[in-house]
Parts: structure tokens; sequence; C-alpha cells
């Protein structure tokens, strides 16, 4: 990306006030005229270069717009690319880490803590403090600084080449050397850049079809990495050899695929039988059945001692005149008894 935008600058502006870092790309003025070529100096193209100083030294009046049009067009571009290209992402300048050359450079170690912090499922923060010192190990080592410098010569793959073989390193005592940062790593190299993002629809498209548009995401997933893996090898389905460890893997794939069918089918059950429930829940009664239902509250326990004790005389006379009164009548009656 950084280089993307140079070789743009590098058509209508001098090199040497093209900054080198992202930060000093940000800040460049590309409409200032003096860091720009002549129109002399401008790229053309190879197709055009020929006919186009052959027209300016014949004076043709069109040659003046030309370049006009052309050194207005470099600007709307490169100002386009400053502006909308993350050129000031952390997290995109520090995959620069994953380079070779790059190893003994001061820069290496916090960008591996800052893509660590970014993927907190590959890394955990208590993990950390390990990584640290596998970076730390991965910097010293004398035989992948020699290996660093002749990397890029070789015209070698940073996958394969490079981060499988540290991935394979291994301690005195057995262990992995560097599990933390291979996590890492491979979390890092699994991202799809490039013509890859383009090669995987493409083998979208070769997978589903009219007649395999059932197909879910799992089975999918599958295939995918089958095709990929094939490519990588160099492979294809028809000239893959048999051999007894593929059908074993095949069988095992299959029993494996067979078990998750079956988890996937009794979740799904589960999850009708819940809906099911819910389904047929009797509604609540109304409140006046509540109100039925709910058990008596037994009276406090001074009024309940209060209620327990003797009545005293008078109390007692007051209650047998009330029990031998007649109760009065009703109010419809009352104006009859007094005509």
């Amino acid at each position: 990306m950084l280089l993307l935008v140079r070789e743009l600058l590098s058509k209508f502006m001098k090199p040497e006030t093209i900054p080198l870092s992202a930060k000093g790309l940000l800040k460049l003025n590309v409409h200032q005229r003096d860091l720009q070529y002549t129109d002399k100096r401008l790229s053309v193209g190879r197709f055009s270069f020929f006919a186009l100083n052959k027209a300016r030294v014949e004076k043709k009046p069109w040659v003046q717009k030309v370049y006009s049009s052309l050194r207005e067009g470099y600007i709307k571009a490169a100002t386009f690319l400053l502006k909308n290209l993350p050129l000031n992402n952390n997290i995109i300048t520090s995959l620069s880490a994953l380079t070779p050359s790059l190893i003994l450079h001061e820069s290496v170690q916090g960008a591996f803590n800052t893509l660590a912090k970014a993927l907190p499922n590959a890394v955990k923060s208590e993990e950390l403090g390990q990584l640290d010192e596998e970076v730390r190990a991965y910097q010293i080592n004398t035989d992948l600084g020699a290996q660093a410098k002749c990397f890029e010569e070789n015209n070698a793959r940073i996958d394969v080449d490079w981060w499988s073989k540290i991935f394979a390193m291994k301690m005195p005592e057995g262990g992995t050397r560097f599990p933390i940062l291979g996590k890492l790593v491979k979390a890092l190299l699994s991202l799809f850049t490039g013509p890859l993002v383009e090669g995987s629809f493409n083998m979208m498209d070769d997978i589903i079809e009219k007649d395999r548009v059932r197909l879910n995401i799992e089975t999918y997933e599958g295939l995918a990495i089958l095709k990929s893996h094939m490519k990588v090898m160099g492979k294809t389905a028809s000239k893959m050899q048999i051999t007894p460890a593929l059908r074993r893997f095949c069988l095992s794939s299959y029993e494996t695929y067979q078990n998750h069918l079956k988890k996937k089918k009794v979740n799904l059950d589960k999850q009708k039988e819940r809906k099911l429930r819910e389904a047929v829940k009797p509604p609540p009664p109304p409140l006046f059945e509540l109100k039925e239902k709910l058990p008596l509250q037994p009276p406090p326990l001074q009024l309940k001692a209060l209620l327990l004790q003797p009545l005293s005389p008078p109390l007692l006379e007051l209650k047998a005149k009330l029990l031998l009164q007649p109760p009065p009548p009703p109010p419809l009656l009352e104006p009859l008894l007094h005509m």
C-alpha cells in the first residue's frame, strides 16, 4: 500500500520530495508545484512517450493541454489515495513485523504486541508476557538473522519458506520453541489479501452451482479447504493418488461429520421441544382465583396474644348485650316501621 502511493507520486513528483514513511505522506501537499516535475519530465507511459515528445518538439498546439490534463489526473489520483487508504492504521503498519528482513528492527517487538492485543481470540491477555519473551528470543536468534538476509534474494514465500520453519523449531527439552508467537502468526497469515480474495470468490462459484445450492456452511468450508490445499500442492482430484492413509482420513472425516449431524439434530429437537412447551403453556389464572388460592396470613403475634387474653367483666357484659340485641331492619323496611 505504501509502495503503491509512492509509485504513483513518482509519476509527477521529484523523488527527493516523496517521504518514505506513511506519516510523512499524509502531511505531503501534492498540489505544491515546486515539488513536481516540469511538463517535460512527467510520466506519460511507454506507448505515448515517443509520440508525445515528438509532438512537443514540433510545438503542436494540443501538447500543453495534454500535459495539463495529465498533471491534474495525477494530482486527483494521489489526493484520493492519500485520503482513503489507511496509511496511518496502526494494525496494518504492525503487519510489517512478519517480514523476515525486519527481524532485527526495534519496532518488531511493539508491533507484535499491538497485533496480539488486536486478536484476543488468538492470544489471551495472560499470554502477552510469554509472547514478549518469545519475540525477544526470535530477534536474537543468530541462525534466523543470517537466513533473513538472503530470504528476499531467493524469492521465497513468507509462510512456507520462513514461518513454517519457525513453527517447527523445538526447545532442548522437546517442546515448541515459539508456541504463542506461532499462534499469533498463524492467525495473521490466515487473513486473505490481494488476489487471494478474488480467488476465494472464484472458488465459491466453482462449488456452489444450480444443482448444489443447499450446501451448508460447514460443507462448503470443508470443500474450500480441500480445493485450496490441492491448489497449493499443485494437484487435482483426478491425479490424486489413493493411499491407505487417505482412505483412513476419509473414513475418520465421515465419522466426524456423522457425529456432527447427530449433535445438530439433538440440538434442533431440544429447540423444537422448548418452543412447543412455551406454545402450549396454560395462561395465568385470573386475579380473583389467584387471591382465593393464596394462603391466609396468620395474625401478628401481638394481636394473637391479645385475642387469647380473657375479657374483663364490663367487656363481657357489652358483648352479651350486643348478642341479644336484634339486627337492624333493612333500609327499605325502616320507614314502614315508623308509620
